[in-house]
């Protein structure tokens, strides 16, 4: 009988702390992502306050770097923010894609994920700050391909300026 309890109490103290862990992992998760929609907030208010700048450029595309309009920000910050967020533990393998870069130091790094297992498109979304590094993701909103347009000289609504190799930025128009 003694065996019996002890082999008992095991297996609920395992299934306690599976439990408390699982929990636990999706409360951090949550918070991690209302920091990172509240931190995404900031930046952009910092743009739109103080007309900071803000960069944008391919890795993963020959494509050339822009400064964006403040436009094309809010367009960005609406893609990269949507509901459906999702925080990842571990981020993908492939971290080549569209790098937005703020002036205070926030770096959004958005990848394209293909599509997920339910047809939906999926983009990943890797945020670094003030030496931190997390990993989101959202499916079935064209993330990836909005954040294209946003970045491109065209813009998404708003034309963008290019950076040259010296820094200089100039109109897209002048560049034709």
């Amino acid at each position: 009988m003694k065996k019996f309890t002890v082999a008992f109490m095991v297996v609920f103290i395992a299934i306690f702390l599976a439990i408390g862990t699982f929990i636990t992992v999706m409360v951090l998760g949550k918070s991690r992502v209302s920091l990172y929609l509240r931190d995404s907030d900031d930046h952009l208010r910092d743009v739109v306050v103080n007309s900071t700048v803000v960069y944008a450029e391919h890795t993963d595309a020959e494509a050339p770097k822009t400064s964006l309009h403040s436009a094309n920000v809010v367009y960005f910050m609406e893609a990269v923010t949507r509901s459906g967020l999702l925080h990842k533990l571990i981020p993908p393998l492939n971290q080549q894609g569209i790098v937005v870069t703020f002036a205070d130091g926030a770096e959004y790094t958005v990848i394209d994920g293909g599509k997920g297992s339910d047809g939906k498109d999926v983009a990943y979304i890797i945020y670094r700050y003030e030496n931190k590094k997390y990993c989101y993701s959202l499916s079935g909103y064209e993330t990836y391909k909005r954040v294209s347009q946003c970045v491109r000289p065209e813009g998404f609504g708003y034309p963008n300026w290019l950076v040259g190799e010296d820094g200089k930025t100039t109109d897209p128009s002048d560049a034709e």
